[in-house]
């Protein structure tokens, strides 16, 4: 099978999975990506460090982990080791992803992680950046077999729990840009004291 064809293969199965019952979909919304401005003048440092998650577009099984964290850490060749952080509620049991993260341009970059490096890639625009509060991230994919799109939303924060302030001057950014807030689901970052503790450990035994 050639490569495109083996592509929509994939995708078609995501689609299907997406729309399905059985998990949480991004947001799919009739027509092509729209156009959205992001910030073209970001560069790649301000996104180094830890970022908390606190409200997105729900994504797959995102939904039943809390106290989600991304390390970002910049490396010689401009582009970023991420590692992420997350506690399954049902059990309590850690999640540790690892990816990298290539910057395209100022305010657009590329994500792939390890764990699925057979994943479609796509583009990650930066709408809104404080660099010590908060981030929002964008990304769009077009439905190659149906005129439909699937966006997603992030919004990361420098802190596990921010201010009321903080989050109102985000959702002011969401709605100044036009994003849909309606659909945004937020992260559980209560009872995470102790997984500061439990993250490096999960870390190693994933990794062996």
């Amino acid at each position: 099978m050639q490569k495109n064809q083996f592509d929509i293969a994939r995708l078609s199965i995501l689609i299907f999975l997406t729309s399905s019952c059985l998990v949480a979909g991004q947001v799919r919304r009739e027509g092509l990506c729209p156009n959205i401005n992001y910030l073209s003048n970001v560069q790649s440092q301000p996104l180094q460090g830890t970022w908390y998650m606190q409200t997105r577009y729900p994504f797959l099984d995102d939904v039943f982990y809390r106290c989600q964290e991304t390390d970002y850490n910049l490396e010689p060749n401009n582009e970023y080791t991420i590692r992420t952080f997350e506690i399954k509620n049902e059990d309590d049991s850690g999640r540790v992803g690892t990816g990298r993260l290539t910057l395209l341009q100022h305010g657009l970059f590329r994500v792939q992680y390890d764990d699925d490096p057979n994943a479609l890639p796509f583009d990650h625009k930066i709408l809104s950046l404080d660099c010590d509060n908060y981030i929002i991230i964008y990304a769009c994919q077009n439905l190659p077999l149906d005129n439909k799109h699937f966006e997603y939303v992030w919004i990361h924060t420098r802190v596990r729990n921010p201010t009321q302030e903080v989050k109102e001057t985000y959702m002011a950014d969401l709605n100044r840009l036009g994003i849909s807030t309606h659909q945004l689901a937020s992260t559980c970052q209560e009872n995470c004291e102790d997984f500061e503790i439990k993250k490096e450990s999960i870390a190693q035994k994933q990794s062996k």
